[in-house]
């Protein structure tokens, strides 16, 4: 953007239109850079690659998130196995379905953006296919041979995306990004990190979001929570949780009621009324959510915390429930 000053700031200050237009409601925005962690193995390509689907056919995104219209996505692959990679597209596209004229996948290993020749030649691949709206990198430290830590890989990195997103503006950016290994304390439990960032301070202060894929530590195996670090515009969900379907590879934020822990009934019924535009109160979410007295006091504490609930208005004996 040229500088601007004067008659062009104050022009600017006057009528600049500032908007985040969504590819998927609540996840991922034009422009934005956004970032999702989690250990090896924990599922994020699986999500990667149902967001590149959902996006090219222009279908709800997980089953819930809505997705305006058809994107052009180019999915770059960077470690793994490309065969296995359309086998589990096979296997999604029964319960995704997929437009291949709006997906372009581009499996190459040993990228090293350190050399420029390199990173313009993948620029010129990028803008051969045509210019996309979400650019996904997976996973993030190969395309820096796992040095991102260091300051001069990461420079580069950064320099890349900038230049893919001036090219191809108003390209959005998903980065497949590795957590450290856990850390063990002298009792040998896992010291449970609420930020499991690696590498440079730099990276994490330049995306506009990012996400944290883990497990479910509890007896839903099928479950992985997808859990809000980072929101500069404040416009992402701050938690998904998300049922994972071995038949097809897919994840889906819907379960049938009774496979469902109290705090995702909880969650999902004031979610209701919160698009209702509506309240609740505690002997209403008891009866709806057919949970006990102590969980869904649990619950209360917990999205009274998060700032997701406020229960500071009474109607006679009762305290009202406002989703926020």
């Amino acid at each position: 953007m040229p500088l601007r000053t004067g008659t062009s700031l104050q022009a600017d200050i006057d009528t600049l239109e500032v908007a985040h237009h969504p590819l998927i409601e609540g996840l991922l925005y034009q422009r934005h850079v956004t970032f999702i962690a989690g250990e090896p193995g924990v599922g994020k390509s699986i999500l990667s690659s149902q967001i590149a689907m959902s996006l090219s056919s222009g279908t709800m995104a997980f089953g819930s998130l809505t997705v305006p219209k058809p994107r052009r996505v180019y999915y770059l692959q960077l470690e793994g196995s490309y065969p296995d990679t359309i086998d589990r597209i096979r296997r999604m596209r029964t319960k995704v379905p997929v437009t291949t004229e709006n997906l372009a996948w581009d499996f190459r290993t040993g990228l090293d953006l350190l050399d420029n020749t390199q990173g313009q030649a993948l620029l010129m691949d990028i803008a051969s296919w045509g210019s996309p709206d979400l650019l996904i990198v997976d996973p993030l430290y190969q395309a820096v041979f796992g040095e991102l830590s260091a300051e001069l890989p990461t420079k580069a990195l950064l320099k890349f995306i900038d230049i893919a997103r001036e090219r191809f503006d108003p390209l959005a950016v998903l980065l497949n990004h590795h957590t450290r290994k856990a850390s063990y304390g002298s009792d040998g439990k896992i010291i449970d990190e609420a930020d499991p960032f690696y590498g440079s301070q730099w990276l994490k202060a330049y995306v506009d979001a990012s996400y944290t894929l883990r497990a479910s530590p509890g007896r839903y195996k099928d479950r992985v929570f997808l859990k809000n670090q980072k929101d500069r515009y404040s416009v992402g969900l701050n938690e998904l949780i998300l049922h994972y379907d071995p038949e097809t590879d897919t994840l889906d934020t819907d379960a049938p009621f009774d496979e469902q822990s109290p705090y995702e009934r909880g969650v999902k019924y004031l979610a209701a009324c919160k698009a209702a535009g509506g309240t609740t109160d505690f002997f209403d979410v008891l009866d709806k959510c057919k949970v006990s007295h102590r969980n869904l006091r649990r619950i209360q504490q917990s999205l009274l915390a998060k700032g997701l609930l406020r229960c500071d208005k009474r109607l006679e004996h009762k305290k009202i429930w406002e989703p926020v």
